[in-house]
């Protein structure tokens, strides 16, 4: 049985969740609670504030962990390996979910490490299975391409929605070699929507400056506030149309002024 912290995708002020019951990502996705760990971390890195961990950070983490540690799926085949299924990828086209999303994968992993060494630092102990699920889940790679498949079964040349696997290396920062992070980026940008939501180009800009591909940043840059609507020059989800005063659309164009531009992590 599932059992921890499961943080909405979509929610009030009660913190429910408040996907409409069709909407299966609200039940599906699963790296949400990863991405709560990881703003844990990151404002612990940026403060240092070990009093603040203790008493408001580690409660999360320690729910967020059990949760992952619920949900991971023991391989019959290969003893010490674990996958996570069901799970709707930040792309969200896949409605159903999937098997071993490699965003949520390895922001599971990211959680679950990160939770063990805050462990270790505050209790001066923590639980091993934290560590064993952490080591054990399946992140995709081919080999063969030198580029991260979406999730298991994901085809080559299958559309997507918008930014996944390139979320690896930012905001994840999973070290990857330049000839890998470029594939990646190249890949992803020839079969990404190009009427999806504004923050992928963002996020594409980030890759491309982290590679030193300038041009091919400034093309995505350019086109993360195609977006912005007159006369209150607020995003909208799509260059369509969509929701209105999207802020993921601004926080994408934010984030690669911040992290691309000015390169801070």
């Amino acid at each position: 049985p599932r059992h921890g912290a499961m943080f909405p995708l979509e929610s009030a002020a009660t913190g429910r969740e408040t996907c409409p019951d069709q909407a299966r990502a609200g039940k599906l996705g699963q790296h949400v609670s990863a991405d709560v760990a990881l703003a844990v971390r990151q404002y612990f890195y940026a403060t240092g504030d070990k009093e603040w961990l203790s008493r408001a950070g580690y409660p999360l983490l320690v729910g967020i962990a059990d949760y992952y540690v619920s949900i991971a799926v023991d391989d019959a085949a290969v003893p010490g390996r674990y996958h996570i299924d069901q799970a709707i990828p930040p792309d969200g086209l896949q409605k159903d979910g999937v098997r071993d999303s490699v965003y949520t994968n390895y922001a599971a992993k990211q959680a679950l490490s990160f939770t063990a060494d805050a462990a270790d630092l505050l209790c001066g102990v923590s639980k091993a299975k934290w560590r064993e699920v952490a080591e054990g889940l399946v992140v995709l790679w081919d080999p063969r391409t030198g580029r991260h498949p979406e999730f298991e079964g994901y085809r080559w040349g299958q559309w997507v929605k918008q930014a996944d696997a390139v979320l690896l290396p930012y905001p994840l920062g999973m070290k990857m070699s330049e000839k890998s992070l470029v594939a990646d980026l190249d890949y992803y940008a020839g079969v990404t929507d190009t009427n999806g939501p504004a923050m992928t180009w963002g996020m594409q800009a980030v890759g491309y400056l982290a590679a030193g591909h300038g041009q091919k940043a400034s093309e995505n840059f350019d086109r993360s506030f195609a977006n912005v609507k007159q006369p209150f020059l607020v995003w909208t989800e799509s260059p369509q149309g969509g929701a209105t005063n999207f802020i993921t659309g601004a926080g994408g164009f934010l984030q690669t002024v911040i992290f691309g531009y000015f390169g801070l992590r």
